[in-house]
């Protein structure tokens, strides 16, 4: 069983920066949680693997995640206007199994962090050139694009902060339960 872990954004575009207390970018607090995706994963009996956009193309990128994992999953951090709040899983149409595992880790996700109603904003298809399509239509293995918050949110970026083990946890079980699902074990 092997998890891909992509960092979303690069380190001279490293995406939105949150409010305080996380008071980082994307690419670094996500840099940091990959680290400890990684111990879960390994802790789990996934191996697991950070790839980083860092001077390799989208195609380049996605072609050696797919060559090495069964599953994916780039991590990234919504912002909007300071006031937006909730978590979106975003997937594209091809494979077929991407819809699956998005819902799954979506899931574990909202779970982790007590996302009900309105708070939680689904899983989205993602239609040709929509937002994170380039990134996802590179991967041809199952895979998804989670936004846990809008981190440009006080709240949300507290929320994160409070729970940001709880949500690594939930990645991690996401991606246990669906490859036993898919691999017929338990």
């Amino acid at each position: 069983m092997r998890l891909a872990i992509i960092i979303g954004h690069t380190r001279y575009a490293q995406g939105a920066k949150a409010a305080k207390p996380i008071n980082k970018t994307e690419y670094e607090f996500n840099s940091d949680l990959s680290i400890d995706l990684y111990r879960f994963a390994r802790e789990a009996g996934i191996d697991c693997r950070i790839f980083k956009r860092d001077g390799v193309s989208r195609e380049t990128l996605g072609r050696d995640v797919s060559k090495w994992g069964d599953v994916a999953i780039e991590l990234h951090l919504n912002a909007f206007d300071t006031v937006v709040k909730g978590t979106e899983t975003l997937y594209d149409a091809l494979p077929v199994e991407n819809a699956a595992f998005a819902e799954l880790i979506h899931k574990k996700i909202c779970e982790s962090l007590g996302r009900t109603g309105k708070r939680d904003r689904g899983t989205k298809l993602v239609g040709f050139h929509g937002r994170g399509w380039l990134n996802l239509d590179a991967v041809t293995i199952p895979g998804c694009l989670v936004e846990p918050v809008f981190c440009d949110n006080s709240d949300e970026s507290r929320l994160l902060y409070k729970h940001k083990l709880d949500y690594a946890r939930a990645l991690i079980d996401g991606v246990v339960e669906y490859l036993c699902i898919e691999k017929g074990g338990h």
